[in-house]
């Protein structure tokens, strides 16, 4: 070996010994640099859990805190509006039934059998609540005036021997009298005219009808179709004369007696339970059976 050689072999291992105690420094720098990361990536983790757990709870108190708040009596308006809700709905399904059942009763075809008291049955057919046929306000004038205008001093009454003729006291009216059927008949005419006209018909009233010398008859030559002045309402004129009989005379006075009469129709219930009501009470329910009333007579005028 040359001494170059052995110069080159000596430089070489000097090399390798210096490598090889550099070597476990550095390898020990590395190992402690990978733990140090380790650590720090473990820390980090740990800081992130703590985190999402504080956030976790946060959220949960937040809730509470929430739903604490809507049940305070500070914040009650949410409540409300959740009550309102649920009450409309309520309402709304409610109506949406009544609804239904209009509809259903709307489709039914309208009753036209009544069964009347005595067993028969007659058909009737909806009619508008002011309206009257001719017929029934004429039938109604004539007997009413038949009332009021024919006086006596004899009524029939009825007890348990049967229908008999009995005298009539009369009804006071200020100072004079009418009869009893007058009396009655007044109750169809309106509230507002009636008093004023009992206080005229007591003054046509002869005084010898309450002795019994003197009877007053109505006789009724013609009876007008009703002439409609509105819906409801009707004029009806009548052409009649008075007969004065005094001291059984076998012929009377004549008085023309024309007057015309305006009528309205009128909404009268009727009195069911006649087991308990008053004999006045009947006895109105009678006379406004025809739910008609008279709200004025005056003269008849022929143009």
């Amino acid at each position: 070996m040359t001494a170059f050689q052995s110069q080159e072999l000596n430089s070489d291992l000097q090399i390798n010994a210096e490598q090889s105690l550099v070597a476990p420094e550095t390898l020990f720098d590395s190992e402690v640099e990978n733990q140090c990361v380790q650590n720090s990536q473990t820390l980090f983790d740990s800081e992130l859990e703590n985190q999402r757990v504080e956030t976790h709870k946060e959220q949960k108190s937040a809730e509470k805190s929430t739903y604490r708040s809507l049940l305070s009596t500070k914040n009650l308006l949410p409540v409300f509006v959740y009550i309102n809700f649920a009450f409309n709905l309520s309402l709304f399904i409610l109506f949406a039934f009544l609804g239904l059942g209009v509809w259903g009763i709307a489709r039914r075809p309208v009753p036209t059998l009544v069964q009347l008291n005595d067993g028969g049955s007659v058909q009737v057919a909806p009619v508008d609540p002011l309206m009257r046929e001719p017929k029934a306000v004429k039938r109604f004038v004539a007997q009413t005036a038949s009332l009021l205008f024919n006086w006596s001093n004899q009524i029939s009454v009825t007890d348990e021997e049967g229908e008999k003729l009995s005298r009539d006291p009369g009804r006071p009216v200020g100072q004079a009298r009418i009869t009893t059927p007058a009396w009655e008949a007044s109750f169809a005419l309106s509230a507002d005219y009636r008093q004023s006209f009992l206080e005229k018909l007591s003054r046509l009233i002869p005084p010898g009808v309450w002795s019994g010398n003197t009877q007053v008859v109505l006789e009724v030559s013609h009876l007008s179709e009703p002439i409609q002045l509105e819906p409801g309402t009707w004029q009806v004129s009548q052409i009649s004369n008075l007969l004065v009989y005094r001291n059984l005379q076998a012929t009377g006075q004549i008085i023309p007696f024309n007057k015309t009469f305006t009528v309205k129709a009128i909404d009268t219930p009727d009195l069911l339970l006649a087991e308990v009501t008053t004999p006045l009470q009947r006895t109105v329910n009678r006379i406004r059976q025809a739910h008609l009333e008279i709200t004025h007579i005056e003269d008849y005028e022929n143009d």
